[in-house]
């Protein structure tokens, strides 16, 4: 089941979640709060940061901008910390737009991917 845009609540009944970081801070919810709470049901991650624009096609949502982790204003650095004092198993992949990742230029790419692996890596082991 995807995380994102249902209550908290909704997904109690629930074993295996995808939580999506930057889908997840478009509902404006508790990114720390909830993650503690729907913890030991997280088996997938789709990691990215958001900075909290609103969306130019729907000026009353956020834009979910996946952007690069740590390029954010969303506590990812907290957020992994959780997943490791819960010895998370699960799976964690990024989520970037094309934009973020400068794609069209492979060096770039590449430096971007290993800037995110590095940036998981501190916080998670």
């Amino acid at each position: 089941m995807a995380f994102g845009y249902f209550a908290v609540k909704d997904f109690g009944k629930y074993q295996n979640l995808n939580f999506d970081t930057c889908h997840f801070a478009t509902t404006k919810g508790n990114l720390l709060k909830t993650t503690q709470k729907l913890i030991r049901q997280i088996k997938q991650v789709h990691l990215s940061d958001m900075d909290f624009k609103i969306d130019p096609e729907d000026r009353k949502s956020l834009y979910d901008s996946h952007l690069m982790p740590g390029k954010g204003k969303l506590p990812l650095d907290k957020f992994l910390q959780i997943l490791k004092e819960n010895k998370f198993t699960g799976n964690i992949t990024l989520e970037l737009c094309p934009d973020t990742l400068e794609a069209g230029d492979d060096q770039k790419v590449l430096k971007n991917l290993i800037s995110a692996r590095k940036f998981v890596e501190k916080y998670l082991f």
